[in-house]
C-alpha cells in the first residue's frame, strides 16, 4: 500500500549536522501535535529517546544520557503491562543501546558491552536487523579497544553474516572499517591494508548518492524556510487588508447612512468574487504542484525499480562468480572429502543466487513464486547428482504461495539440505529412489515436507551431528518453525512455520 510520506524538519536539520536546530525544531513538532498527543505514553517515550539521540549527535552526552534514562522509564513500565509485550521489551533494549554509544564514546567500553548485548537480541527478536547490525558492529570496537580480539571477530564475523540478509550500506560499511581495524590490531596489515582499500571503495561508491541526498535536504530545509516567511507575510496581508476594509466601512456609515445596506451587500459581492478568483489561482497553482509531485514520485519510483533489478541481478552475479570458484577450486583438490565440501557449498550459494535471479526478472520485486522456485532449485540438486548410477524420482507438490525474501533464502537452503541428504544417504542399500517434496498453506502457517523411501535413520541418530542438519536447526530457528524427523518407510522432514 502506497501513502505519503513527509519528512520532519527536524530530521533534515539533524542530517545536515544542525544539532541545535534539530532539537529546537524536535521540541517544536512535538509540541505542536496537541495535548492528547503529549499525554499519550508512546509518544512522550518516542520523543524522549530522540532527544536523547539529538543530543548524542551533538555531544552534549549527559544530556543525552538524562533523555534515555526518562524514555527507559516510561518504555519499562509499558513492557510490563502492555499487551505488546515483545515491542516494548525490544524498544527498551534500543534504548539501552543507544546508552551504550554515550559508554563507548567515553571509552567505558566494559560498561558498554552488556547493554549491547541485550540490544542485539531482541533487534533479532522483532528482525530488526538494521538495529542489530549497528550493536553488532559498536560492540566489535568494544571487544577491540578491551584487547579481547577473538571475541571482537566473533561479533565482526556474526555482523557480517547478519547482513549478508539487507541491504543497508551504512552498517556495512562500519563493518569493513571495523575488520580493518581488528586486522591492524593484530598486526596482520596485508589484511588490514586489503579491507582499508574495500572500505575506501565503497565508500567512494556511495559518496554521489550522499552528496545528492544532503543537496536535496537542503533544498528542502529552505523551501521550508521559504514557506514559512510567505505564511507570514500573507497573514499580514490579511491583517491589513481586513483594517482597510473595516475603516472604509465605518466612513461609509458615517457618511452614507441612507445607502449602507446596498453598499454593505456591494462590498460582500465584492469580496466574495475576489476570493473566489483567489482560491481558483491558488487551487490552480496547487493541482498544478500536485501534478508535478506526482510525477516526480513516478519517475522516483520507476529508477527505484530499475536500481532493485539492478542490485538482485549483481548479487545473482555475484553469488555465481564465487559458485564458479568453488567449482574450479573443486576440480584442482585431489582430496575427495574437500570436494564433496566444496560442491556442498557451491549448491548452497546457488540456491541463494537463484532467488536473486528469479528477483531480477519478474516484475515484484518484495515476494517470489516458491513454486517456480522450488521447480527450479530441484531440477539443478538433480543436475548436480546426475553422475549416480542409481535412479531417483523427486515429486513436488506447492501450493500458489508467495514468499518475501526473509524466508524464501532459509526455506531454500533448507530445501537444498534435505534432498542433498536424500542423495547422499537414503538410497545407499537400494537399487532406486524417490523424493516427494510438499509445502502447503495450513490457515496462518505453512508445512513444509521432504519424504524418501530410503532406508531412514540408522539407530543413533548420527546424520544430526553433520553440518548440514546443524544448519538446517539453525534455518528453521529464523523462520520460528518447528522441525520434526519421522521414521515410516524411509525418513521424512516436517517444518512448521508461519506464513
Amino acid at each position: 500500500m502506497q501513502r505519503d510520506y513527509i519528512v520532519e524538519k527536524s530530521l533534515i536539520y539533524l542530517r545536515l549536522g544542525l544539532y541545535k536546530e534539530s532539537i529546537k525544531q524536535l521540541r517544536k513538532e512535538f509540541n505542536q501535535k496537541g495535548a492528547e498527543h503529549r499525554a499519550d505514553s508512546n509518544a512522550l517515550g518516542n520523543f524522549y529517546n530522540n532527544m536523547g539521540v539529538h543530543f548524542n549527535k551533538a555531544n552534549q552526552l549527559d544530556t543525552a544520557v538524562f533523555y534515555f534514562q526518562k524514555a527507559k522509564s516510561i518504555v519499562d513500565v509499558k513492557a510490563k503491562s502492555d499487551p505488546a509485550k515483545m515491542y516494548y521489551t525490544f524498544f527498551s533494549a534500543l534504548i539501552d543501546g543507544n546508552t551504550a554509544s554515550i559508554y563507548a564514546k567515553r571509552k567505558q567500553y566494559k560498561e558498554a558491552v552488556a547493554p549491547l548485548k541485550k540490544d542485539i537480541y531482541y533487534s533479532l527478536k522483532v528482525n530488526n536487523l538494521e538495529s542489530a547490525a549497528n550493536s553488532y558492529n559498536l560492540i566489535s570496537e568494544c571487544y577491540l579497544e578491551l584487547k579481547q580480539f577473538d571475541l571482537a571477530y566473533r561479533y565482526i564475523d556474526s555482523c557480517k553474516q547478519l547482513l549478508s540478509r539487507t541491504e543497508e550500506l551504512t552498517p556495512a560499511l562500519a563493518n569493513m572499517l571495523i575488520e580493518a581495524k581488528y586486522y591492524t590490531y593484530t598486526g596482520n596489515y596485508k589484511k588490514a591494508n586489503e579491507f582499508f582499500d574495500k572500505y575506501i571503495r565503497q565508500k567512494d561508491s556511495t559518496k554521489l548518492a550522499d552528496n545528492e541526498t544532503q543537496l536535496i535536504n537542503q533544498q528542502v530545509a529552505f523551501d521550508l524556510y521559504q514557506k514559512e516567511n510567505l505564511l507570514v507575510e500573507k497573514e499580514k496581508i490579511i491583517q491589513t487588508s481586513q483594517l482597510e476594509h473595516e475603516r472604509e466601512r465605518s466612513d461609509r456609515a458615517y457618511l452614507l447612512s441612507g445607502i449602507i445596506v446596498l453598499l454593505f451587500a456591494v462590498i460582500f459581492l465584492v469580496v466574495n468574487i475576489k476570493t473566489n478568483r483567489r482560491r481558483q489561482n491558488e487551487l490552480h497553482v496547487k493541482n498544478k504542484h500536485i501534478i508535478q509531485q506526482k510525477n516526480t514520485i513516478e519517475a522516483t519510483l520507476k529508477e527505484k525499480e530499475f536500481l532493485m533489478k539492478e542490485i538482485h541481478h549483481r548479487v545473482k552475479n555475484n553469488l555465481q562468480i564465487i559458485s564458479s570458484m568453488l567449482n574450479l577450486q573443486s576440480d584442482k583438490t585431489q582430496d575427495e572429502n574437500l570436494k564433496e565440501v566444496l560442491q556442498e557449498s557451491r549448491q548452497r550459494i546457488n540456491s541463494m543466487a537463484l532467488i536473486h535471479q528469479l528477483l531480477y526478472t519478474q516484475n515484484n520485486m518484495s515476494n517470489i513464486s516458491i513454486s517456480s522456485y522450488l521447480k527450479t532449485l530441484i531440477r539443478e540438486i538433480e543436475s548436480s547428482f546426475n553422475n549416480t548410477d542409481k535412479p531417483v524420482t523427486t515429486k513436488i507438490t506447492c501450493d500458489d504461495i508467495q514468499l518475501n525474501l526473509d524466508i524464501a533464502i532459509p526455506l531454500g537452503l533448507i530445501i537444498n539440505e534435505l534432498i542433498t541428504n536424500c542423495y547422499k544417504h537414503a538410497f545407499k542399500n537400494k537399487p532406486s529412489g524417490s523424493i516427494e517434496i510438499m509445502l502447503k498453506k495450513q490457515g496462518q502457517h505453512l508445512m513444509l515436507s521432504v519424504k524418501d523411501n530410503g532406508s531412514g535413520f540408522p539407530a543413533g541418530k548420527k546424520e544430526f551431528t553433520s553440518l548440514g542438519m546443524e544448519l538446517i536447526q539453525i534455518l528453521a530457528d529464523q523462520i520460528s518453525g518447528k522441525l520434526e524427523f519421522v521414521n515410516d518407510n524411509g525418513t521424512e522432514a516436517k517444518i512448521n512455520f508461519e506464513a
